[in-house]
């Protein structure tokens, strides 16, 4: 079973490769437009970032932010206290004793800091 047909033959008229103009157009044009695409989410992004930070951080009061902030410092600065809690059954949980941060860290110096002869648990 023989073929006349060479199949490396061109066919007339045919070329291999296509004329550069349009070939170089369509890239241009398409990176162009990708160009483009990129920098508009982009910039759609940090817009939208930026709205969401001034609405979180500008919205609160500095004042209410500032009474916040001191409110949950009070209980650290405190002196040392006994606290009860009871849980949903009612029944008492034994009293746990609350200490201050700074002593609380002068503790912990003088039990496992520098030069101390114990080893921490």
């Amino acid at each position: 079973m023989t073929h006349d047909h060479n199949h490396l033959e061109q066919l007339p008229g045919d070329t291999e490769d296509p004329r550069g103009a349009p070939v170089w157009t369509f890239g241009l044009v398409g990176g162009v437009l990708f160009a483009v695409t990129l920098l508009g989410v982009t910039a759609f992004f940090y817009a939208e970032l930026e709205d969401e930070l001034d609405v979180k951080l500008i919205d609160i009061s500095t004042t209410y932010a500032q009474t916040a902030r001191l409110a949950e410092n009070d209980p650290m600065l405190d002196a040392l206290r006994w606290e009860h809690w009871e849980v949903a059954t009612k029944d008492p949980s034994p009293p746990r004793l609350v200490v201050p941060i700074a002593v609380g860290m002068e503790q912990v110096i003088a039990t496992w800091g520098a030069g101390a002869k114990t080893t921490a648990p």
